[in-house]
């Protein structure tokens, strides 16, 4: 069978975007059995793989539609970007997270797509803006701009699930994304997010030998700045680090690039270790990992999650995140809590606890290897 990925990114086999390295792993999963093709919208060069060949970039055939509002992208020369993809001979099209080839009229051709798709693009600018209105609606009702780029953002949303409606199937690694999609009359299954396994089952050995060292929490990982960790940020520092002063033999970890806030400097357990070159070997030093991102209006399938729990460590995560990946369950293979009093007492009891520790570790690879794994999503994917 001939398979044709279309994505952003360039997919690559170290760390990077988690986009690049998902997209790589499926790959190699798809020619263990098929015949791999890739197309992408990006600048960046696309090393030569045994995995698959590659039909170009069309980064430089999207364009802005020429509207009294910029409402959307669209390819130019559409018939012949088809020609150029082979598109007639693919047996299956995968829409790979955030492409821009959702944008392409496939014409008869739409019956072999499938979409596996992340958040929408306008996803993230709409729920900011509606958490604005809502939070003061007069103020907002009165700034031409804002009401503007709310009425684009929905014009944006009707065009995407009105393009969803023609592909044979579509997926989504978000629950609440998945559920939107319904409710907006459209098909669409959850097909969960994935992430390789860089540790296998032997990860378990090792975690007993952790677990009984000095208590290392991981508190972010990637950059400072993005949407969801800023937000993940600011709800540590406000709730979580005060409550954590009473501890003397802990250390909460902070990983990634990007300007760290001063407030955070007061805290003397708190390190800053910059972007890490082995964060492996970092996710093997902390035996907890805590989750703030989803606390706020932000919500997603964490590839992060995936990552530390196939690590055989301790997830401590609002229980929202159970809405987006649901094959978290609180006391099995994470810790999950409604508030700032919950977090804080599932904090407290996998410091003390290390029998539970070791209970949700075993249970969180186990969760990997039977959902998350390259291998069983590729499954549900094709």
């Amino acid at each position: 069978m001939k398979i044709l990925f279309l994505a952003s990114n360039p997919p690559t086999f170290f760390h990077s975007y988690s986009h690049n390295l998902v997209l790589y792993f499926l790959i190699k999963e798809a020619a263990k059995f098929h015949k791999v093709y890739l197309a992408t919208t990006t600048n960046e060069a696309i090393k030569k793989s045994n995995y698959f060949e590659y039909l170009g970039d069309y980064s430089n055939k999207l364009m802005k539609k020429k509207k009294i509002f910029n409402f959307e992208y669209e390819f130019i020369d559409n018939e012949n970007i088809l020609n150029n993809l082979k598109i007639s001979e693919m047996d299956k099209i995968i829409l790979f997270w955030d492409t821009w080839f959702d944008l392409l009229n496939f014409g008869n051709y739409s019956k072999n797509v499938i979409t596996y798709l992340a958040k929408p693009r306008f996803s993230n600018d709409l729920s900011k803006t509606l958490r604005e209105f809502s939070n003061n609606l007069i103020g907002t009702l009165f700034d031409p701009k804002k009401v503007l780029n709310l009425f684009n953002l929905f014009i944006l949303k009707n065009l995407h699930y009105r393009r969803l409606k023609k592909f044979k199937k579509n997926l989504n690694i978000c629950k609440v994304d998945t559920e939107k999609t319904l409710n907006n009359k459209v098909n669409c299954q959850y097909c969960s997010n994935t992430w390789p396994d860089f540790f296998n089952q032997s990860i378990i050995k090792k975690r007993k030998k952790i677990n009984k060292k000095k208590i290392n929490i991981l508190a972010n990982m990637g950059h400072l700045q993005s949407t969801g960790n800023k937000i993940g940020l600011t709800y540590l520092k406000v709730n979580i680090l005060p409550n954590l002063l009473k501890y003397k033999n802990i250390c909460v970890n902070i990983c990634g690039s990007g300007k760290v806030e001063k407030d955070l400097f007061k805290f003397h357990f708190l390190k800053f270790k910059g972007f890490v070159k082995n964060i492996n070997l970092e996710l093997l030093k902390n035996q907890i990992f805590l989750l703030c991102n989803n606390t706020g209006y932000h919500y997603g399938g964490y590839t992060r999650v995936i990552f530390m729990m196939s690590s055989g460590g301790v997830l401590i995560a609002d229980k929202r995140l159970k809405k987006s990946m649901p094959e978290l369950v609180h006391m099995n293979n994470c810790l999950l809590s409604s508030n700032k009093t919950q977090m804080l007492d599932n904090i407290d009891v996998a410091i003390d606890n290390f029998k539970l520790r070791q209970f949700i570790g075993i249970n969180a690879r186990n969760t990997y290897e039977e959902n998350w794994s390259p291998e069983k999503v590729w499954q549900k994917i094709i």
